[in-house]
């Protein structure tokens, strides 16, 4: 690859003390060299801005922000997108892990399926204790034609781990994160399919680590759904239109851009694949063929 594209590592970050230093001595000893790092602080009320001013500033791949208040997280997902100037973007956390070669075969990827707008790889979600509890192949199945990606994206209970894929910046510019509602990420997700593929490979490593509590009606652990929480992490309020929104808006998007019967299909999966009580007795299954649980 001699003529290496630039890639846009956006880090929206709140005290993240702890991390920081990891997370960005991770990226600048990638292998793949010609990137930009940036680091938006939502407000941080603990070491963090002090350590990057000191440990790494000035540095010319490095592009630091600091917000003068907290704008709530989805807002400073969105600022690292729209100061970001390469050709393709990922989000970095800091509390999340890579492979080494994580954004070189990235790119590779993108760059031989001109057709594919993101690409992620096999994705291991580890609790807080550092046990491994989901893990997903890199088969996704979302690669296929329009409608068929779209109906396997809402059957299936993907996640919101695939937003932290390599993506074209040119196309997710257009559709950033939705501050009104909870699960922007879905929404996100689904403009992206209507817009083109998402591809997986082998050769990229993803770890996330999330909150996990254990169900008794399911008898499994889940990951943590604490609504206060999400409130505070997206500085919404819980109402009826925050808690549905994101699937109210995915259903007009499908009757606004959809003929009647490739509408009605779509909103089928819906209605069927999302319903509780027929995943609770087994009708549909809850996750796809590459997604295993470990209890």
């Amino acid at each position: 690859m001699p003529n290496k594209p630039l890639v846009s590592i956006g880090i929206p970050i709140y005290n993240a003390e702890h991390n920081i230093v990891s997370l960005i001595d991770f990226f600048l000893s990638q292998s793949y060299e010609n990137f930009e790092l940036i680091i938006s602080d939502n407000c941080s009320n603990d070491k963090t801005v002090s350590i990057i001013k000191d440990k790494y500033l000035p540095n010319k791949k490095i592009n630091f922000f600091q917000q003068d208040k907290n704008y709530g997280a989805t807002n400073n997902f969105n600022f690292v997108i729209e100061n970001s100037n390469g050709k393709y973007f990922m989000w970095a956390c800091h509390d999340d892990k890579w492979n080494f070669d994580y954004i070189k075969n990235g790119v590779k990827e993108l760059e031989k399926n001109e057709d594919c707008i993101t690409v992620v790889g096999i994705t291991k979600i580890y609790d807080k204790k550092n046990k491994l509890r989901i893990k997903y192949s890199e088969y996704y199945e979302l690669n296929g034609s329009k409608k068929d990606r779209l109906k396997k994206f809402l059957r299936y209970n993907y996640s919101d781990h695939l937003i932290y894929g390599i993506h074209r910046l040119k196309i997710i510019k257009n559709f950033k994160l939705k501050t009104n509602f909870f699960s922007p990420e879905i929404y996100f997700l689904f403009n992206i399919l209507c817009h083109g593929k998402i591809t997986g490979s082998k050769f990229l490593e993803f770890n996330k680590y999330e909150e996990f509590n254990y169900s008794k009606k399911q008898l499994k652990y889940i990951k943590g759904n604490n609504r206060k929480r999400q409130a505070i992490q997206y500085n919404l309020r819980e109402n009826f239109y925050t808690r549905h929104g994101m699937m109210l808006t995915i259903i007009v998007k499908i009757i606004l851009n959809f003929n009647v019967l490739t509408s009605l299909s779509l909103i089928l999966q819906i209605l069927l694949f999302k319903n509780p009580i027929l995943r609770l007795i087994k009708i549909y299954p809850q996750n796809s063929k590459n997604t295993t649980e470990i209890n």
